[in-house]
């Protein structure tokens, strides 16, 4: 999304990271707001929302926000 680079991570706390000024932030589900475990696949729409695809948990949305 807008030229960004995302990455999902599974394990145990499961969660998305986002190349910013030579650095990875970071959202895990404790701290991003919805659930992000067993990421299968993830997407950005044309608002900047990213759609994350979980295994067993669905389909959430999540806006890069803290």
């Amino acid at each position: 999304r807008n030229g960004d680079t995302w990455i999902a991570a599974d394990g145990t706390y499961g969660g998305v990271a986002k190349w910013v000024n030579d650095h990875w932030e970071v959202w895990e589900t404790a701290n991003a707001g919805v659930p992000l475990q067993g990421i299968q696949i993830i997407s950005a729409d044309s608002l900047g929302n990213l759609w994350v695809g979980m295994k067993y948990l669905g389909i959430s949305v999540f806006d890069g926000s803290d």
